[in-house]
């Protein structure tokens, strides 16, 4: 007998007439005797490929929860340096560039952990309580791909860094 919530939104605004930042806020909430089965988990990567709004530098279900929250900001500057590494009589733009930095957090509920007793990872029993990253992307490489450099700066001693590609971003 439980009952689950989750909402997410994305805003997308011009900073300057060719710059855009989206901001994206996900969360979640369970109330009840929550299964295995509906927990959440954040979105990460898979085998190096990504998509909006995922978690680039996170091992896939690394981080468990019956409650979640999670922020992911993307700035795109545009096409910083017209005609770098046009294609002709393919593509009439260049390569954008974009700043990307994310944060999620996950935590059980006390009745959660009575019910299931599970042993799962939070982001809330770790050092820093968050899970955050942050990155550098080339979008429109190709026409079609988006290419990310990210470093994982929480749950490590040093960043560690992660290269991920995805379909080019509008």
């Amino acid at each position: 007998d439980f009952k689950q919530v989750e909402a997410a939104l994305l805003l997308r605004t011009a900073t300057l007439p060719l710059w855009t930042l989206d901001i994206r806020l996900n969360g979640g909430y369970t109330w009840g005797e929550t299964p295995v089965q509906r927990f959440f988990s954040l979105e990460s990567s898979a085998s190096s490929i990504a998509l909006a709004g995922a978690f680039r530098g996170l091992r896939v279900k690394e981080f468990y929860g019956d409650q979640y929250a999670a922020i992911s900001l993307e700035h795109n500057f545009g096409e910083v340096i017209p005609g770098i590494l046009r294609i002709p009589n393919v593509a009439s733009f260049g390569i954008e560039f974009i700043a990307i930095g994310n944060i999620g957090w996950t935590k059980f509920s006390e009745r959660t952990y009575q019910f299931t007793q599970t042993l799962l990872p939070t982001t809330e029993n770790s050092k820093e309580k968050l899970y955050y990253e942050a990155g550098v992307g080339f979008n429109r490489l190709l026409l079609f791909f988006r290419f990310d450099v990210s470093a994982r700066l929480s749950q490590r001693n040093k960043p560690q860094f992660q290269f991920t590609i995805s379909t080019a971003t509008n």
